[in-house]
């Protein structure tokens, strides 16, 4: 049970929470529960970007990550009291308010813990409410959503322990080479390691048939949300913006879920759960803002979800099925959605997303640039992948595993300090789309300056297809041809 688990942890933290005044109830345990660990992950990923062994820090965020424990745990046993109370009193209304917010506080636990047993707690609640309850479309909803996270988090924590394997393994073939060929020299072996990193990087997909009580979960999961939006939909008066609100957050669930069978082992991965996952995000993603579109006008996110989930389609038709026709079309949809959700994410100046963004919208334009058919298509989708890759790293120079894969394409040389450089002769062989990102915000938008025109009048014929920086909020989309149909940008389009 998870209470056991709780009061393991907390006597092993030694901190006791004490608040003047009146006491705060399970709910507002679980927002400060909630607000400090994601103040934690950010400092988490400070000291990441920060790249040092500050010891202070370090201590700073155990006594966070103790503050975060005590706080969840604070909050479920609190709301063990106050269901208890609500069930005594019969009050129905609240506790169903209860209900949603005791389960979420359980699913957020877990989370954080990658301990499924309160996880299982806040299934078993759901489970004995529908008993009584079997109409509450809301309750099957969250039920199958319960179920879905704990399968990210089983599929997470096998990936981890299997990464302890070949970490392992890793370590004692790196022992082995390096004395079988230490004559050989420190640059070859750098390469070894850069190779094994882009050998795990693209792994092939494997068919494996999902174990029979992982597809019959996955199977009530379906059916589950299936009965839940169909009794939510049949309401007297529905209320759209909560079935618009779960349909987002199921597709960041299934998002969630399908990423993590792509980083499974070959032993575990399964082809047809990653494609099904990804289809129902983007199907539950789309309906989220169909239903409720001005409660999204501002949410980037949402409206990116789908073009994140088309880019590992085109991925997955590409490399698995050989489709490339579908590919290439799973691909253009997937910059399409996601240079709207930039544009947007600009607007609202929010750097990482943005960075984010683009970076999604280079690895699109490199996977398009496997597909095309002719030398100017490949040019074009690359240059325009290097484009937007250069202009994520401009807004977080720390991305790491960016920088990994720009040194492996060959777009940026690694020096032996540890420095970043562009390979010469490519300093200044194409202004970049997205180079707006270094322009004064207030600039006006129509550049006709006379060394912009003189730029471009130098600009080579065989790039000329290539899409020019627009200055718009909007950053440019694709190049059309002259039947209206969407092009790469490599050029071949405009010259036939």
């Amino acid at each position: 049970m998870a209470e056991e688990f709780i009061k393991e942890k907390s006597n092993k933290l030694g901190i006791e929470l004490k608040f003047d005044g009146e006491q705060p109830g399970a709910v507002d345990y679980f927002q400060m529960a909630m607000k400090e660990s994601e103040n934690l992950k950010n400092s988490l990923k400070n000291l990441e970007n920060k790249n040092d062994d500050d010891d202070k820090d370090n201590d700073d965020d155990i006594d966070k990550n103790a503050l975060v424990q005590q706080l969840f745990e604070k909050a479920i046993s609190t709301f063990e009291t106050e269901w208890k109370e609500s069930q005594e009193k019969e009050d129905i209304k609240h506790q169903k308010y209860l209900l949603v917010q005791y389960t979420d506080c359980l699913k957020e636990f877990s989370l954080w813990t990658k301990y499924i047993g309160s996880i299982e707690d806040a299934e078993n609640i759901c489970e004995e409410w529908l008993k009584k309850n079997d109409s509450e479309g809301y309750i099957w909803i969250i039920l199958a959503n319960l179920h879905l996270v704990k399968m990210n988090i089983n599929c997470e924590n096998e990936n981890d322990a299997e990464q302890l394997d070949d970490d392992e393994e890793d370590e004692e073939e790196e022992e082995e080479e390096e004395e079988e060929e230490e004559e050989e020299g420190e640059g070859d072996e750098n390469n070894k390691g850069k190779g094994k990193a882009g050998e795990q990087k693209h792994k092939k997909f494997i068919d494996n048939k999902l174990p029979e009580k992982d597809k019959e979960v996955l199977d009530n999961i379906k059916n589950s949300l299936e009965k839940g939006f169909s009794l939510l939909g049949n309401e007297k008066e529905p209320d759209k913006k909560l079935i618009s609100e779960l349909n987002a957050i199921v597709a960041n669930t299934y998002y969630n879920y399908s990423l993590c069978q792509r980083q499974s082992s070959s032993k575990r991965q399964c082809v047809f759960c990653i494609k099904e996952c990804l289809e129902y995000t983007i199907g539950y993603s789309k309906k989220a803002i169909e239903l409720s579109p001005s409660d999204y006008e501002k949410d980037d996110w949402i409206k990116a979800l789908p073009g994140f989930a088309y880019y590992y389609l085109a991925d997955l038709y590409s490399e698995k099925y050989k489709d490339l026709e579908k590919a290439m079309d799973y691909v253009m949809e997937a910059i399409d959605i996601v240079m709207s959700a930039e544009a947007l994410a600009k607007k609202e100046n929010k750097l990482i997303e943005r960075a984010k963004y683009l970076e999604m919208i280079g690895q699109s334009y490199l996977l398009l640039s496997t597909m095309t058919d002719s030398d100017d298509d490949t040019l074009g989708a690359y240059e325009n992948a290097i484009d937007a890759m250069k202009a994520s790293i401009k807004l977080n120079p720390s991305n790491q595993s960016l920088l990994n894969l720009m040194v492996e394409i060959g777009a940026l040389i690694l020096n032996e300090d540890g420095t970043y450089i562009l390979p010469e002769g490519h300093d200044h062989d194409h202004e970049h789309e997205f180079e707006e990102i270094e322009e004064d915000e207030d600039a006006p938008d129509d550049d006709g300056t006379e060394e912009n025109k003189e730029e471009e009048d130098e600009e080579d014929e065989d790039t000329k297809g290539k899409r020019k920086t627009e200055h718009e909020e909007k950053p440019a989309k694709f190049i059309k041809t002259n039947d209206g149909k969407k092009c790469c940008g490599g050029g071949c389009c405009q010259n036939k």
